[in-house]
């Protein structure tokens, strides 16, 4: 989710004490919209100004310049409408959809009048928002000749936004939040990082292993081969042993060295001799 910086109305006619949108506060709204805006300039996030030029008749440069404190630099966006809902002309659509932002984070003046049309109209775009409260600022406002007090009327419009669907927060809780999830991030990053490092490590380790066991089988298998065959009994075949007798040549009999037994002498007597 991307997040463009919405600031609407930030003219430095309305920080002129006259007019019915000058209050007290909207000083107070300018050093708070100032945070953001070095916020989102620190981390390179879009920043769209909204100019509200009024009526034609009445308009004049005066009524367009923006308050010192939040003039907008070369990368911001400015849209300039005489629309109160900025999406009146597409123009402000055209501009997010450029900068691919879904979230507006949204600070202005006279709340009651350009914010709330304006925040309307983007939840009907199905926008998400935030308004930062105390970046706004709302007008001088009456009923029934009753003058209301700023304090008052502020709190009434920020619980209107809040029940369309809009978050409220502060400058400062929102920062902070952000700073938060900034250093979540990068601590997830770290544990994955960390992760991916020990698996690697691990691979190679199993690789080593493999070719260590592969290096062990192609030794067995060259001693197995140079192993000489036997016949059955333990004796060496003479194939092997190189003790096949020449073909055509008989093998030489071994002489017999024991000595042959005389005859023995015969039992039987002489009959043809004569008794004297």
């Amino acid at each position: 989710m991307k997040t463009a910086l919405l600031l609407v109305a930030f003219q430095d006619i309305f920080f002129k004490n006259k007019g019915s949108h000058y209050t007290k506060d909207v000083q107070k709204s300018a050093k708070a919209t100032e945070k953001l805006l070095e916020h989102f300039r620190e981390h390179k996030l879009p920043v769209i100004h909204v100019k509200q030029m009024g009526k034609l008749d009445n308009l004049s440069a005066e009524k367009l310049l923006t308050y010192e404190l939040l003039e907008p630099r070369t990368d911001d966006q400015t849209l300039i409408t005489g629309e109160v809902n900025a999406f009146a002309d597409q123009k402000l659509e055209e501009l997010l959809k450029g900068v691919e932002a879904t979230h507006l984070l949204v600070a202005g003046l006279a709340v009651e009048k350009f914010l709330v049309a304006t925040l309307q109209a983007a939840k009907s775009l199905n926008y998400s928002c935030t308004v930062v409260q105390d970046a706004c600022a709302v007008s001088k406002l009456k009923l029934g000749g009753e003058k209301i007090k700023s304090a008052m009327a502020h709190k009434v419009v920020m619980a209107v936004l809040n029940s369309y669907g809009v978050e409220i927060t502060t400058a400062k809780d929102y920062i902070k939040a952000e700073e938060k999830q900034k250093k979540k991030l990068k601590k997830e990053m770290a544990r994955q990082e960390a992760a991916f490092e020990a698996a690697k490590a691990a691979l190679e380790a199993a690789e080593a292993n493999l070719k260590l066991l592969e290096s062990g089988l192609e030794n067995k298998s060259a001693q197995v081969q140079k192993t000489p065959k036997t016949k059955k009994g333990g004796k060496k075949s003479n194939d092997i042993a190189g003790t096949k007798p020449a073909p055509g040549k008989p093998a030489k009999r071994k002489a017999n060295t024991k000595a042959s037994a005389p005859d023995a002498p015969s039992s039987q007597p002489n009959t043809d001799a004569t008794l004297e």
